[in-house]
C-alpha cells in the first residue's frame, strides 16, 4: 500500500503526512477497539430476546390488528438470532492485531499480508 487514493479504500483520505497517518490510524484503532466494544458487547441483553428486536417478522405489526404471536419469528428463526447475537457479543481479550489461527485462515490474501507486515514491524 503506497498511501495514494487512501490505500485504495473509499472514504479514507490520501495519506500525505505523518499527522494525516496518525489521524487515520487513530480512527481505525478507535473503531476496532473502543467503538466496537461499546456497541457490540452489550447487545446480547437487548437483541437476544426476539420480542424486543425481532430480526424477522411474518407480517406488518403497524398495519395488522392480528395477534403479535402470529407474526413473530419461528422457533428456529429465534434461535438463529440468539446464536448470531451471542457470537457478535463475545468478548475477546486478545490485543488488536493478535489473531488466532482460525481467523487468519478465513482472511483474504491482502488481510494476511497486512498482518504479516504488521508483525514484522512490531
Amino acid at each position: 500500500m503506497d498511501g495514494s487514493r487512501g490505500c485504495g479504500m473509499n472514504g479514507i483520505p490520501e495519506i500525505n503526512s505523518v499527522k494525516n497517518l496518525v489521524d487515520v490510524l487513530t480512527y481505525f484503532i478507535y473503531t476496532c477497539s473502543v467503538e466496537h466494544s461499546a456497541t457490540n458487547f452489550p447487545q446480547y441483553e437487548q437483541y437476544a430476546f426476539p420480542p424486543n428486536f425481532a430480526a424477522l417478522l411474518h407480517g406488518h405489526p403497524e398495519d395488522e390488528k392480528a395477534d403479535i404471536d402470529a407474526i413473530m419469528p419461528t422457533r428456529e428463526e429465534m434461535f438463529s438470532t440468539i446464536k448470531i447475537m451471542k457470537v457478535l457479543t463475545l468478548v475477546f481479550t486478545n490485543s488488536l492485531g493478535n489473531y488466532e489461527d482460525v481467523y487468519m485462515r478465513e482472511m483474504d490474501t491482502d488481510g494476511r499480508n497486512f498482518v504479516a507486515a504488521y508483525d514484522m514491524i512490531n
